[in-house]
């Protein structure tokens, strides 16, 4: 688990990284919204809390693994929702660039959980295998 957790704060590093470039180097600083950090760290410790959930779930095995997984995504989409509500009631934005800021971020970091979640599952597939 700690190797996942390296490899998503990584991760999540290359991807700030990238974003303040493009903020202060490369002249797009208009199409990023107010707080754009606070939805990015809010979004990255939601999806780091999912991905240790169902990494949980997948080391303990049993029947409950694919429950763990769904609730995981599930409570996660839901705090994003109602983040964005809170966030667009909170502060006046363009609605363009916020969805654009939003579901950049969210969908980038669920392909990381996602890919996570497939390599996970891939090697416990592997090991279910070389049992029988």
């Amino acid at each position: 688990m700690l190797k996942h957790n390296a490899f998503f704060f990584l991760f999540s590093l290359i991807f700030a990284l990238v974003i303040f470039g493009l903020q202060n180097f490369f002249g797009f600083q208009d199409i990023f919204i107010v707080k754009f950090w606070l939805m990015f760290v809010f979004v990255a410790g939601v999806t780091w809390g999912a991905i240790n959930a169902c990494l949980f779930g997948i080391n303990s095995g049993g029947s409950n693994t694919s429950f763990i997984i769904l609730c995981a995504n599930t409570i996660k989409l839901l705090f994003c929702m109602f983040f964005a509500l809170f966030y667009l009631q909170t502060y006046n934005v363009n609605p363009f660039y916020f969805v654009v800021c939003f579901f950049s971020v969210y969908l980038l970091f669920t392909a990381f959980e996602i890919y996570t979640l497939l390599l996970n599952l891939r090697h416990l597939n592997k090991k279910l295998k070389t049992r029988n």
